[in-house]
């Protein structure tokens, strides 16, 4: 469980990056599309591929993110608590 928490935590850092930057929405919107991208960055889809599927996909991190984003961080929760 903890690989799945560090990988959460690495695409969830990603995102807030994403936002900053102003390309969040659209890396989002290619998650959407394939969910396994090659637009993530290579720590991320290397590590994805690594160990097979993952407990967190990014898109759920991202889908995760941008309602955080919409209420202003108050309902952005780990998919780790009921583990």
């Amino acid at each position: 469980m903890i690989e799945d928490e560090l990988y959460f935590a690495a695409c969830a850092s990603f995102g807030v990056l994403g936002r900053r930057e102003g390309w969040f929405t659209g890396l989002h919107r290619l998650l959407r599309e394939a969910p396994a991208s090659e637009q993530l960055p290579d720590f991320l889809r290397a590590d994805f591929g690594d160990s097979g599927a993952k407990a967190i996909l990014p898109v759920a991190v991202f889908d995760a993110l941008e309602r955080a984003f919409a209420a202003g961080f108050e309902t952005f929760d780990s998919p780790f608590r009921a583990r």
